[in-house]
């Protein structure tokens, strides 16, 4: 864990949460969410960034990194100087699946809830978000994208709702920047 940038993930990955404690599989979970929170809140401040993600280069056909059944919270990336955007999840260069996840009053620049952008000038197959029955709900932003901010992507969101995301510019609940 870092004070900055939260929980750093650089590798082909799948992180579960929502276990109540009696599962004998991933496939058997009963809790939701909200039972595994990943907060960006510590005793000395705000994380920027609750989960951050580069350049995970995965095997051909499958997720670079699957996040699935969490709450993720409180990231603060408003401030001065680089790293202030995505207040939940910062993400780049990277195939990324959310599912069941909660991204809960998360503030930044860009990306409140999720920031998710290119590793290089245009698409690249690792530039792919898959978003499934998940809640992007109070983020807030300065500028655009107060739920998402996506950047050069391919992908879908389904099953998914948006509460309450607040941009001070463009895009309260999503934000697409030259979107294919």
């Amino acid at each position: 864990f870092d004070t900055i940038m939260g929980f750093k993930l650089f590798a082909d990955l799948k992180v579960y949460g929502a276990f109540v404690g009696t599962e004998a599989s991933v496939d058997t979970r009963a809790g939701s969410a909200a039972n595994t929170i990943l907060e960006g809140a510590y005793a000395g401040g705000n994380v920027r960034h609750v989960v951050t993600i580069t350049t995970v280069n995965p095997a051909s056909g499958q997720p670079g990194v699957v996040i699935d059944g969490f709450q993720i919270e409180k990231g603060n990336a408003i401030g001065t100087g680089s790293g202030t955007d995505g207040g939940g999840i910062w993400c780049r260069n990277t195939d990324l699946d959310i599912v069941g996840c909660i991204l809960f009053k998360n503030k930044a620049q860009n990306g409140g809830g999720l920031y998710f952008e290119e590793g290089t000038s245009g698409f690249t197959s690792n530039n792919v978000l898959h978003i499934k029955n998940s809640e992007f709900r109070e983020n807030s932003v300065d500028d655009t994208g107060g739920g998402i901010y996506g950047k050069e992507l391919y992908g879908f969101v389904m099953n998914t709702k948006f509460r309450s995301n607040e941009a001070l510019l463009q895009g309260g609940g999503v934000y697409l920047k030259t979107m294919s």
